[in-house]
Parts: structure tokens; sequence; C-alpha cells
């Protein structure tokens, strides 16, 4: 497991949103050992809440698409709203047909491997600021 948070740039912290628990304490313990700091919540309004209040120090979101409630699409358009350069990768346990998305390291399936779940993560942090804006746009305009 990377010890060295710089391998990740200048991401810190990770927002994960997930509505179970297991996953979002196994994900918390996984990039905790990475040496992020998360913030969790286990559904869109909490997720929206933490979001706003630290926006500034959230560097990445992992965010559930199948949650009671707020979706997870429905949560990432309304992050969109309040900063449109996130690095945001969904997650479910449905399949990846749930997402269209044109980069599949944007996504992933749950179950994960830990060495897949970090390689997803090291791409989207490390991926230019330009590609982060026009995967975005892609779902702000609903074209999901």
């Amino acid at each position: 497991m990377r010890k060295d948070s710089q391998v990740f740039g200048e991401v810190k912290t990770v927002l994960i949103v997930d509505d179970e628990s297991f996953i979002r304490r196994l994900s918390q313990k996984i990039l905790s050992r990475a040496g992020f700091e998360t913030l969790l919540a286990e559904d869109g309004k909490s997720a929206l809440d933490i979001y706003r209040r630290n926006q500034d120090n959230i560097g990445l979101v992992i965010l559930d698409i199948r949650m009671p409630g707020m979706t997870g699409l429905e949560v990432y358009k309304e992050i969109l709203k309040i900063k449109d350069d996130t690095r945001v990768i969904l997650c479910s346990g449905f399949g990846e047909e749930e997402v269209p998305v044109i980069l599949p390291d944007f996504f992933i399936q749950k179950p994960f491997a830990i060495n897949e779940f970090m390689d997803s993560i090291q791409k989207v942090i490390n991926a230019d600021k330009e590609t982060i804006v026009e995967i975005n746009k892609y779902f702000k305009n609903g074209k999901n």
C-alpha cells in the first residue's frame, strides 16, 4: 500500500459517499493507509452538506450511483453547480452500463480490488483539469 500521498498530487482529502457502511469504512481504511484524509456521507443530502462546508479541501469525491433519496448522478450534478472542476469517481455494484462515460477510469465496479481502486483514484487525480471539466460538462448537461 502506498504511504506517500505525493503520488496523488495535491489531493489530500476524499469525500466517500455510499449508503453501505461497509463500503464507506473499507474505502476509508484503504485511503487512510495511502495517506489521504477522508470525509464520509451515507446519502446525497449529507454529501452535499459536507461538500459545501469543505469544497476547498476536497480533491476527490467517490460517489455511489444507487442510493436511497438522491441518486449519485443527482448528487454529482449538484456538486458541479458548486464547483465544476470537481474530480469524481462513480461506483456501483450493478454494472458499468449505468455510467455512460467514455473514460472507464471514472467508474469503479463494486466489489473492487484494492489495486484497481487505487489505480482508478490515481488516474482521476492525475487527469488534467481540461479532461475533468469536459467529463463534468457531459454529466452536468444531462448526457446520462
